[in-house]
């Protein structure tokens, strides 16, 4: 899992998202269901969702939100996502379809 931070939303779901220690940049089209991403936001996500070599590179990720309690190990890590949004967490699932 590898923190991002928003630092541009751009039309049709675009995000340019950074990482603050190795300060690489990635461009990824993201949807959330009910839930408003901010620029400064932090995205925590599987680094096999960002690498394009690896089979589960796809876009656009589609994600909705669960519980802190529903997160079990039925949900694989891949699929699975929080959002910062002023301190708080948002636990998330990634929806296929």
């Amino acid at each position: 899992m590898i923190e991002l931070t928003i630092q541009e939303i751009k039309e049709f779901g675009e995000y340019i998202l950074l990482d603050e220690l190795t300060e690489e940049v990635y461009f990824l089209c993201l949807e959330f269901d009910k839930i408003v991403p901010e620029i400064g936001d932090k995205l925590i996500i599987s680094n096999n969702l960002l690498n394009r070599f690896s089979p589960l590179f796809a876009q656009p990720y589609a994600f909705e939100i669960i519980g802190e309690n529903n997160i079990s190990e039925k949900i694989k890590i891949d699929d699975r996502a929080c959002l910062i949004k002023d301190d708080n967490k948002i636990f998330m699932k990634r929806v296929y379809g």
